[in-house]
């Protein structure tokens, strides 16, 4: 008993020197007044609430745009049950990244779901990031602002400086990343750096490496520059703060190594994000850092090309080009501008890349800094008056290019329900929870709470699900080149797997369940009756038009085509239907769901396409004429006709 008393009593006094080491690295220092305190409260309440609701809505209506909510869903789902192994990439979690928070997310996510834990993480690490850059701004502007009036403006032009940026709205909204996550910590470390507070720049590195590792670049510039103003302070304190800034970054240098050369290389996915961002270089960011010295001119060259030049400049536009007023403090947000610009990933260098965002934090400081210093070069002006300047300039650059609803850029249709949601609703709602699941990227985060969960084929890895959106088919419907397109072949070579039940099909989703009940198989409903071998006028060899039938609608009619099916037909087989010598619509049969490839002799297939009040005008007064055709555009055998004549 007295053996634990001691480990308690011991656990307890580490808790309370932890507790109070936190409240004085980060306790308010006096820079903004209660009033400020509560109306930025309440601003970055309801930014944290923004940023949420449209991150939701866009998960919920399917518009996500690429997997990585769905990789980081799965890496939070995969520690709350103590599976580390990640399906999509198929490689351990060891391998990828050192996200730590997800140790606790993904045991919250396990009661309130992954996704929704997630993005209210991220809305909240976003918005509040707007707090120590706010009495960063407080501080900096107001020692340099004469007026009373500019004086009250400091903390706002941090607050709103950080988030009006036009990077924000839109990576806040769409998918879920730990380097955006980390903005918080890297805001904090930033306004502790200003404040030579050695406690919260030494909590603030420690919350950045745990979002990530390869952010133990920006904390070892981030800690040499701390030790460079900490050496500048007079007093006994001096020493301790200069070795605080020097531990970070040698403690986030040797993080880096050991996930570099250690757990990356032994873990490390056959086709990683690494080799994706620096193959040009080599095999990743050393490969890449170490081209600078090794092909110098090679890397200028790279640097100077249209999209890369004149990089620094759109990303220090949207606060106005007043970080580079302050160079030392744009110096920090070096390691993440430099792997970008070395980047070869296509996306890295746009203005809305979740790739920018980590700098975001640096480059605001160091405009806000950079602010206080514009009365050097100005003379004339009140030195206050940088704030609504900055404020002004935001303000217009999120205005034109940001990505929230009162942008000029903002997608409303990105966060509304379109024509496939409801469709893949119902799929998801028919997948078991503990079933495997190929699908596309932008579905995969509603399957993220399971065993595994794959990118959709190729290759096919026999899951018991496979959900295909087969877009090009709304995009191409009625057009002979949906047959060629890259994405159409695969669709209907799955639709023609006997070893599959189609069990969705809806406005271009599909889909198919392992070994499913043929009974249920939607691909049956197309089959409505018994066929004679010669009944009907052959289309082919395989299929002859029985009978054509219209059913009237308001605003035109259905089309409704009765074929006999002679036996079974190439996967790749369409109709064409409409007038003249060679019809120009071109339909899948049976809505695309009942894959030739299927039919049986002796099956009467019913086949329907609805017409447009235009179209049917044309057939009363120019005739139907329906005809067979492949993928290469031609009749599927020379003797077939064209197309035939049909009565309606």
């Amino acid at each position: 008993m007295a053996e634990a008393s001691s480990i308690r009593a011991r656990v307890l006094a580490v808790v309370d020197r932890t507790g109070a080491s936190l409240r004085a690295g980060f306790r308010d220092d006096g820079s903004l007044t209660r009033r400020e305190r509560r109306a930025l409260a309440l601003l970055v309440s309801v930014a944290a609430l923004g940023f949420f609701v449209l991150a939701w809505q866009r998960y919920a209506t399917f518009h996500n745009r690429n997997f990585d909510l769905a990789f980081y869903a799965r890496l939070a789902w995969g520690e709350a049950h103590n599976d580390p192994w990640e399906p999509m990439v198929d490689a351990h979690v060891w391998g990828l990244h050192f996200v730590w928070p997800l140790e606790l997310l993904g045991r919250v996510g396990a009661l309130f779901g992954q996704v929704r834990t997630l993005l209210v993480a991220q809305s909240v690490a976003v918005a509040m990031a707007a707090w120590p850059l706010a009495r960063l701004s407080a501080r900096v502007l107001r020692r340099s602002a004469e007026a009373p009036g500019l004086a009250r403006l400091a903390p706002w032009a941090g607050a709103l400086g950080w988030l009006l940026q036009p990077n924000l709205w839109h990576v806040a909204t769409s998918d879920f990343h730990p380097g955006t996550l980390a903005v918080l910590p890297l805001a904090w470390a930033c306004e502790s750096l200003e404040r030579r507070s050695a406690q919260g720049f030494a909590w603030s590195a420690l919350g950045v490496l745990a979002c990530r590792e390869d952010l133990g670049l920006v904390v070892v510039v981030l800690g040499l520059g701390f030790a460079l103003r900490a050496h500048a302070l007079p007093g006994p304190t001096r020493a301790a703060r200069v070795r605080v800034g020097l531990a970070s970054s040698a403690g986030a240098l040797v993080y880096v190594a050991l996930f570099l050369f250690v757990f990356h290389p032994h873990y490390a996915p056959a086709n990683g994000s690494f080799v994706q961002h620096f193959d040009r270089w080599g095999h990743g960011p050393l490969d890449a850092m170490l081209a600078v010295v090794r092909e110098p001119l090679e890397v200028a060259a790279w640097l100077a090309m249209p999209e890369r030049a004149p990089y620094l400049l759109v990303v220090t536009a949207p606060l106005a080009f007043l970080a580079f007023l302050a160079p030392e403090w744009l110096v920090l947000a070096a390691p993440l501008l430099a792997m970008n610009l070395l980047s070869s990933f296509p996306t890295t260098l746009l203005s809305d890349s979740h790739y920018l965002t980590p700098a975001l934090p640096m480059v605001t400081a160091a405009s806000l800094v950079g602010a206080s210093r514009v009365a050097r070069f100005s003379p004339g002006l009140d030195r206050g008056v940088a704030s609504p300047a900055l404020v002004l300039a935001v303000t217009l650059a999120h205005v034109l290019h940001g990505g929230s609803p009162v942008s000029r850029r903002f997608d409303a249709l990105a966060y509304a329900p379109d024509a496939t949601t409801a469709a893949l609703e119902a799929a998801v709602a028919v997948v078991p929870a503990s079933a495997s699941v190929q699908a596309p990227e932008r579905v995969l985060a509603h399957f993220a709470e399971r065993r595994t969960l794959r990118r959709p084929p190729p290759p096919e890895t026999r899951a018991d699900f496979v959900l295909f959106d087969a877009w090009r088919r709304r995009v191409d419907a009625h057009r002979e080149e949906l047959l060629r397109t890259e994405e159409e072949p695969l669709v209907r070579d799955w639709l023609a797997r006997s070893d599959h039940a189609l069990v969705v099909a809806a406005d271009g989703v599909y889909l198919l369940e392992r070994e499913g009940d043929r009974m249920h198989d939607l691909r049956m409903r197309h089959v409505v009756g018994v066929a004679g071998p010669t009944e009907g006028r052959a289309l082919t060899a395989c299929l002859a038009l029985i009978d054509a039938q219209l059913e009237r609608a308001d605003e035109g009619a259905t089309l409704v085509l009765t074929l006999g099916a002679r036996g079974p037909c190439d996967s790749d087989l369409a109709l064409r239907i409409g007038w003249g010598y060679r019809p120009r619509r071109v339909d899948l049969v049976a809505q695309g769901e009942g894959s030739p490839a299927l039919f049986e002799a002796g099956q009467r297939i019913e086949s329907r396409h609805v017409l447009s009040a235009d179209e049917l005008d044309a057939l009363r007064r120019h005739g139907l004429r329906v005809g067979a055709i492949r993928q290469s555009g031609a009749r599927p055998s020379p003797g077939d006709p064209v197309a035939l004549d049909v009565p309606f």
